[in-house]
């Protein structure tokens, strides 16, 4: 677990651990903590503004989404009313019936019931179950309440076919069976602006100085300490070094940059500072293809780079030219900007395409579209929107991902 407490208990911590590291005075350390502390309040302070911005965008639309989801709601539930009353026809097709009635019955069963029943599993399947269904993964939860909410469908049929109870009591369950979904997509407009400033600002979320860079390392000494073997780690402690090392290895690259008027002896100490990302950067590779020696060299690793940032001697650093030889494979920021600026044109055609096609064919073949249709066609984009943001919003850069991550930490925290 990752190490959050004062800079100075922390680096005087993994000193006695590592007495390779270089003595620092109290005052020095005592100045850097300062750094440090102005550093997070940088950092949190972006975090507030993006997380107010997003919860008065939420108080100013959401009221408004909700009043107009309602009047939709009341709109299917009128057409729903008319649609779902087959009381002539399913008389007349009994099979119908039995076939709803399965459904009905057995989607509960086997979402719903059976995982409870392991030892049920066990004998009919011949195996253990699988690891989301024993822990109630994320996904298993999500597809569990989307088909139990599509099979509200069958009892809506049989309700609206034979009336057992009140058309009022029966406008209401519908009503409230419709905005479910409605609820949830009203947060979208919400969400998109937090992508969208996450977007403008991610880059700034990282603050790099040296104060921060040495805490950054001491935290990750202290985290690699706690490993008695790389090879033994599972996926998501590597993962979470490694995550570390791409932070650090940023905050490496940026240290110079924005640093005033860019003249000649900035950008060769902003390149310089960039191969020494790189090089940092390229210690990931040891994590995820260990050596029987490569535990006690990446401590070695870390105390010469916590020794450099210590003392100020950044000439130290290494700056070897890097390539796949070394773990590392460099892709030019210029190529990767522009395939990031394709990646939001090919978002933008994604979501026009279905619009496109729509008013294209509408208008081609003169056809009038039956208010359901219309309405049906509505539900079907916003899901094509919700599906392509979730599927984009996994292409953002890591700092951007680590800021809209804590923006909705921020967010939740201050419900």
């Amino acid at each position: 677990m990752q190490y959050k407490g004062d800079f100075k208990e922390l680096y005087s911590m993994v000193r006695r651990r590592h007495p390779s590291l270089i003595g620092v005075d109290d005052s020095i350390v005592h100045a850097m903590g300062e750094e440090l502390r102005d550093a997070q309040k940088s950092e949190n302070t972006l975090i507030y503004i993006i997380a107010v911005s997003c919860s008065v965008f939420f108080c100013a639309t959401y009221p408004l989404l909700i009043a107009r989801a309602y009047r939709l709601a009341r709109l299917l539930q009128t057409q729903l009313a008319s649609m779902l009353s087959q009381r002539e026809f399913l008389g007349n097709h009994p099979e119908i019936i039995v076939t709803c009635l399965l459904v009905l019955l057995v989607v509960p069963f086997y979402t719903m019931v059976l995982p409870h029943f392991r030892r049920i599993w066990n004998p009919l399947f011949k195996g253990e179950f699988p690891p989301d269904i024993k822990k109630r993964g994320k996904k298993f939860i999500l597809y569990i309440l989307i088909v139990n909410y599509l099979v509200v469908f069958i009892p809506l049929l049989f309700l609206y076919s034979y009336t057992p109870i009140s058309e009022f009591i029966l406008k209401g369950i519908t009503i409230v069976w419709l905005m479910l979904p409605l609820i949830i997509i009203c947060t979208l407009p919400t969400c998109i602006l937090l992508i969208i400033l996450v977007l403008l600002f991610g880059n700034k979320f990282i603050v790099s100085n040296p104060s921060y860079i040495s805490y950054g390392l001491l935290q990750l000494l202290n985290l690699v300490d706690e490993v008695q073997g790389l090879a033994d780690l599972k996926h998501h402690q590597k993962q979470n070094i490694v995550n570390s090392i791409v932070r650090i290895s940023y905050m490496i690259k940026t240290l110079y940059k924005g640093s005033g008027l860019m003249n000649g002896s900035t950008q060769w100490s902003v390149r310089e500072m960039e191969r020494a990302g790189d090089n940092f950067l390229s210690l990931s590779s040891w994590i995820y293809f260990p050596q029987p020696n490569t535990l006690e060299n990446l401590r070695k690793k870390m105390c010469s780079y916590l020794n450099i940032f210590l003392s100020g001697h950044y000439h130290e650093l290494p700056r070897e030219k890097m390539g796949e030889h070394t773990g590392i494979i460099l892709v030019e920021e210029r190529i990767a900007g522009l395939r990031r600026f394709i990646g939001l044109l090919f978002f933008a055609g994604y979501l026009g395409f279905p619009i496109a096609i729509f008013a294209a064919v509408t208008a081609l073949f003169h056809i009038d579209v039956p208010p359901l249709i219309q309405s049906a066609f509505n539900i079907l984009y916003i899901t094509w929107v919700a599906f392509g943001f979730f599927h984009f919003s996994e292409k953002l850069a890591p700092d951007a991902k680590s800021l809209l991550i804590e923006v909705i930490k921020s967010l939740i925290q201050k419900k």
